[in-house]
C-alpha cells in the first residue's frame, strides 16, 4: 500500500491511533477521544467498516468512550468490532477474547449482570485454551469475574475466582508485586462478605476460618494500623461474642478500638460503634460499671458522626441512664434518660419502641426514688401506642 491512497490513509489512521494512545496516557481524554474518532475514520474509509484494523479502532475508541461516560455508543462499537473480528479471526482469537471482556465489563458497571458474565466466561475459556492457566491475561480475567460476582453477592463464586487468580499471579511476579496484593485485598473484601453471610445464618463454624483469613491477609498487606485490619479484627470479635466467646470477643474488640482511635482521619463512627459493642459485652458479662464507662465514651462520637438530635446517640444515651440507675446514680441518670428520651420523641416519635423504653426507664427511675405519681406518669407514656410500635433493640 506504500505510496498509494490507501497506504496514505492507513499511515493517517495509525499515526492519529497512536496521538490517541499518548494523550489518553497524559490525562488528555478530550483530544483523545477526537483524535481515535478520526482514526476510525481514516481506517473505514480504507479498508470498510467490517475490516480487523478498523475493528481494533472501534475497540480503542469504545474504551476511551466508556472513561468518558458515554456508555451507548461504546457498547455499539464494541459489538461492531466484535463481529468484525470474530468474521476475520474467528471465534477463538486473542483479539476475540479481549474485546468480549472490554464488552463484559461495560455490561458490568451497567449492571448487565447475566450477559457480561456469559461474555468474562467465553473470554476466560479462550485465553485457557490458548494461553493455560498460568498466564496473566487468564488471571485478569479471573479478577475481573471475580469483582462481577461480588457485585452480584455471589461470595463463594467470588472467592474461587479470586483464589484462582492469586495463585497464578503471585506464581508469575512474586509475592510482593502490587497485583499480588490488590488480589489478596479483594479476595479478603470477598471473604469477609462471606463470613458476614455465614454468620447471619447462624453458620458459625463456616464463617470464622473465612474471617480470619481474612484477617490474616489484612494484616499482611495492610499492617496492623488499617481501618480494614480493624473492621476484621470487629467481625471476629462480633462471630466469638455471638458463640458466647466473651473474654475473646472482647480482647478483639479493644484491639480494633485501639488502631481506629490512633489512625488519621474522620472514624468516630467506627470508634462508636465499637465502643458500644464493648458496652454491650460488659453488660452480657454482667459488668454494669464497664458498660457504663463504654456507653459514656461511645456517646459523644456517635453525635460527632450522626448529630446531636439523630435518634441513634439517644439509643446510647438511653442505655448509659439505664446503667446509672443500676449503680445508684440517680440524679445522673435523670440528666442522661430525660435528654435521650425527648431527643427520641423528637426523632421517632412518642410511641416509637426506643422513645417508650427510654420512658420505662424514667418510671423504673422515680419508683427507686419514691416517687410514685412521676413513675406512674412515665409508665403511661412507656405504654402510649404500644400496641402500633416495632419491638425495641437497642
Amino acid at each position: 500500500l506504500k505510496g498509494s491512497p490507501a497506504g496514505g490513509g492507513r499511515r493517517l489512521g495509525d499515526a492519529l491511533g497512536n496521538l490517541a494512545a499518548a494523550e489518553a496516557a497524559q490525562g488528555r481524554t478530550d483530544e483523545a477521544r477526537a483524535h481515535a474518532r478520526e482514526a476510525l475514520e481514516a481506517f473505514t474509509s480504507v479498508f470498510g467498516p467490517e475490516h480487523p484494523e478498523t475493528a481494533a479502532a472501534q475497540s480503542n475508541l469504545a474504551g476511551l468512550l466508556v472513561a468518558a461516560g458515554a456508555t451507548n455508543e461504546a457498547e455499539s462499537l464494541y459489538r461492531k468490532a466484535l463481529a468484525s473480528t470474530q468474521a476475520a479471526a474467528g471465534e477463538r482469537h486473542p483479539r476475540v477474547a479481549r474485546i468480549l471482556s472490554n464488552l463484559a465489563a461495560l455490561l458490568a458497571q451497567r449492571e448487565a449482570y447475566a450477559e457480561a458474565e456469559d461474555l468474562y466466561h467465553t473470554a476466560l475459556s479462550i485465553r485457557l485454551e490458548l494461553r493455560g492457566e498460568g498466564d496473566a491475561d487468564v488471571a485478569a480475567t479471573r479478577n475481573n469475574l471475580g469483582a462481577l460476582y461480588f457485585k452480584m453477592c455471589r461470595y463463594e463464586d467470588a472467592a474461587e475466582q479470586f483464589r484462582a487468580a492469586l495463585a497464578t499471579l503471585t506464581a508469575q511476579f512474586g509475592d510482593d508485586h502490587p497485583q499480588v496484593a490488590a488480589t489478596a485485598l479483594n479476595l479478603a473484601k470477598t471473604l469477609n462478605e462471606l463470613g458476614m453471610q455465614h454468620k447471619q445464618r447462624r453458620r458459625f463454624d463456616e464463617a470464622e476460618p473465612l474471617y480470619l483469613e481474612a484477617l490474616a491477609i489484612r494484616r499482611r498487606r495492610l499492617g496492623e494500623q488499617s481501618e480494614l485490619t480493624a473492621t476484621s479484627l470487629n467481625n471476629l470479635a462480633a462471630l466469638r461474642k455471638a458463640t458466647g466467646r466473651l473474654e475473646q470477643a472482647e480482647e478483639l474488640y479493644r484491639q480494633a478500638l485501639a488502631i481506629r482511635e490512633n489512625l488519621p482521619g474522620d472514624y468516630q463512627r467506627e470508634i462508636a460503634i465499637t465502643r458500644n459493642n464493648l458496652a454491650q459485652l460488659a453488660l452480657q458479662r454482667g459488668d454494669t460499671a464497664a458498660a457504663a464507662e463504654d456507653f459514656a465514651r461511645a456517646i459523644a462520637p456517635f453525635e460527632g458522626s450522626y448529630g446531636v438530635d439523630h435518634w441513634l446517640p439517644a439509643v446510647v444515651r438511653s442505655n448509659y441512664g439505664e446503667c446509672l440507675i443500676a449503680l445508684g446514680r440517680y440524679d445522673d441518670a435523670e440528666t442522661q434518660l430525660t435528654t435521650a428520651y425527648e431527643r427520641l420523641r423528637a426523632a421517632r416519635g412518642a410511641s416509637n419502641a426506643y422513645t417508650r423504653k427510654a420512658a420505662a426507664r424514667l418510671a423504673k427511675l422515680h419508683r427507686a426514688l419514691g416517687d410514685a405519681a412521676q413513675a406512674q406518669a412515665w409508665t403511661q407514656r412507656a405504654h402510649a401506642g404500644a400496641a402500633s410500635s416495632s419491638p425495641a433493640s437497642p
